[in-house]
């Protein structure tokens, strides 16, 4: 139990998360405006997040930031978190996978913006007000020094969903 992030990481190059359980973390009031979650890394290149446990944190459960190339975040259980996993910013090659995990109870199960080509497959979302958010690109932000925010292109396919509000939700970027 923490008052920020359970485990946090900048960079994240190369790195294996896993078997860990996080909860109740992000009950500071600082959580509430953001840098926050079970696990929050930056910049997760060649990442593997995988069978992590994380329970009752009112933010986020994983939160994926910034520049995210070529990493995988699966078989992660996420209950009763705001967001299940939040990837953000995330537009070069080659492009992460996020997959077989399971959110239960959480406003939003995934949730993206500023990223491209990403895929989203075999999730299971549960108990949820919404479950796969596409925003697309929302800010004007320049990515690893040259790329600029992008939206789109994202492979959503076999993911499950069991009273969820509104299953899938996708915002057209300008």
């Amino acid at each position: 139990e923490t008052g920020v992030c359970g485990i946090a990481g900048l960079p994240a190059r190369n790195a294996l998360i896993e078997e860990n359980v996080l909860q109740n973390n992000s009950r500071f009031p600082i959580a509430e405006v953001s840098e926050s979650a079970g696990i929050k890394t930056h910049a997760n290149q060649g990442t593997l997040i995988r069978r992590n446990l994380i329970m009752d944190n009112p933010i986020n459960g994983i939160w994926m930031d910034w520049d995210n190339r070529d990493s995988r975040c699966t078989q992660n259980v996420m209950l009763n978190c705001g967001t299940g996993i939040f990837i953000e910013a995330s537009v070069v090659e080659p492009f992460c996978l996020l997959d077989r995990n399971v959110i239960w109870g959480a406003k939003q199960g995934i949730y993206e913006h500023d990223c491209k080509n990403q895929a989203f497959v075999h999730n299971f979302m549960g108990q949820s007000e919404l479950g796969l958010i596409l925003r697309g690109k929302v800010t004007d932000r320049i990515i690893a020094g040259k790329y600029p925010a992008a939206g789109g292109g994202h492979t959503a396919a076999n993911n499950a969903f069991f009273k969820v509000g509104k299953e899938i939700e996708e915002t057209t970027s300008p």
